[in-house]
């Protein structure tokens, strides 16, 4: 719970990526030894409600022809 002195969270589009969207999160933590514990909790929850939105994550696709010789 927020006390009014810590800063508000903040979400950032930083980029475009090729395949992606490249966001940065601004939470602010009182125990610095629950930074991983948290960004695991932000990252599982934002892919959760992604998935509830059906918001899609673009993975990188490739077609491969194979061609073969007449012998």
């Amino acid at each position: 719970m927020r006390s009014g002195r810590e800063p508000a969270p903040r979400a950032m589009l930083l980029a475009f990526g090729e395949c992606s969207l490249n966001f940065e999160f601004l939470i602010w933590i009182r125990d610095p030894s629950m930074r991983f514990r948290t960004i695991d909790r932000i990252n599982r929850d934002t892919y959760r409600k992604f998935n509830e939105l059906g918001i899609k994550i673009p993975f990188p696709q490739r077609e491969l022809h194979i061609y073969q010789r007449s012998a």
